[in-house]
């Protein structure tokens, strides 16, 4: 199944001491998966969804992934089961006093105004996480 347009996920991090921002693309995946479903006129089993995971991942992503298939089935076999463990996985949480850090530290000429635009917003996010935490 192709989706044109939609990145692979590899595991590596978009910026420096944020994380690979797997939430982001999961999100993505799930609403790709949702259109999906919706134009084949049905649920899909979990079998093909867990497929259609397989097929989005490369790299690190993908050679973790197939590793720990035997246990997360053994566990659940359900999608919904799998994108808890990756979030559990790739999730970077970093506190106010290192975002701070990171957002005043001076960025990399390599990389776009949207690239450092983004890079801000995903602090945001994540420092909004900890204070609905906290």
């Amino acid at each position: 199944m192709e989706w044109h347009g939609f990145a692979k996920f590899t595991g590596k991090e978009t910026s420096p001491g944020v994380g690979a921002d797997f939430k982001a693309w999961r999100i993505r995946f799930l609403q790709r998966l949702g259109a999906a479903q919706m134009m084949s006129r049905g649920d899909w089993p979990e079998e093909f969804k867990i497929l259609a995971l397989s097929g989005k991942l490369k790299g690190s992503a993908l050679s973790y992934y197939e590793k720990m298939l035997p246990v997360w089935c053994a566990v659940s076999n359900t999608l919904e089961h799998f994108m808890i463990s990756g979030l559990e996985l790739y999730m970077t949480p970093i506190s106010s006093s290192k975002g701070i850090d990171l957002m005043e530290r001076e960025k990399e000429h390599s990389k776009t105004w949207a690239e450092h635009y983004q890079y801000l917003l995903y602090g945001r996010s994540d420092l909004a996480t900890w204070s609905r935490v906290f």
